[in-house]
């Protein structure tokens, strides 16, 4: 009977099936448009490293929902990670908003700190720390690609510790948190500080 009533709105029952067709063809069409778009946006706006992917907030929230969902959709897809359901994806967006944290998947974290999104990985909360090495080794950061040689030693000493930021460091009386802040580092770009510890 709605059929009936609708086809009848629309100039008969033929009519109205083609035209729910077009429709249907026109949804399909702008859902493939909707995820080339999003792909093209996430992979222009994106740097990702083996800890993280980061998007500026605002260039995702900027964009409609049906393509911000779709861009988280796809930087979930450039982590390696099953994508979450629709359900999650829209907690997540809520989050974002909200600039709040949250897990997304038992593996991957959700944060907002200074304008950007992080999607962490389970590689930003493993412990990294080298073995004591002396002045004039090599300290290999082998996850940044970067090699140190101390040269100078600052302090009377043979062996120091290389490893990341960790809360509580100093740099004499200052804390290097408040450094960094000062410096305007995002908090999950922190954990990625080289220090050289004696």
């Amino acid at each position: 009977p709605v059929w009936f009533e609708l086809s009848r709105h629309h100039g008969g029952p033929e009519k109205f099936q083609k035209r729910f067709q077009a429709l249907q063809q026109e949804i399909t069409r702008s859902t493939s448009f909707i995820e080339e778009y999003a792909s093209q946006r996430v992979e222009a706006l994106s740097v990702v490293t083996p800890f993280f992917v980061r998007v500026p907030r605002m260039q995702l929230l900027k964009e409609p929902l049906a393509i911000q969902q779709e861009m988280l959709r796809q930087l979930f897809l450039s982590l390696g990670l099953k994508t979450p359901s629709r359900r999650k994806l829209q907690e997540v967006l809520r989050n974002i908003k909200r600039e709040k944290t949250v897990a997304a998947t038992e593996r991957t974290e959700v944060q907002c700190s200074c304008g950007m999104i992080y999607f962490l990985t389970p590689g930003h909360r493993a412990e990294r720390t080298s073995p004591p090495v002396m002045v004039g080794e090599n300290i290999h950061y082998r996850e940044l690609g970067i090699s140190i040689t101390i040269e100078r030693p600052s302090a009377p000493r043979t062996l120091y510790t290389a490893r990341y930021f960790r809360p509580g460091d100093r740099v004499g009386n200052t804390k290097l948190k408040r450094l960094l802040l000062s410096m305007r580092i995002p908090q999950p770009e922190r954990a990625l500080i080289p220090v050289i510890e004696d």
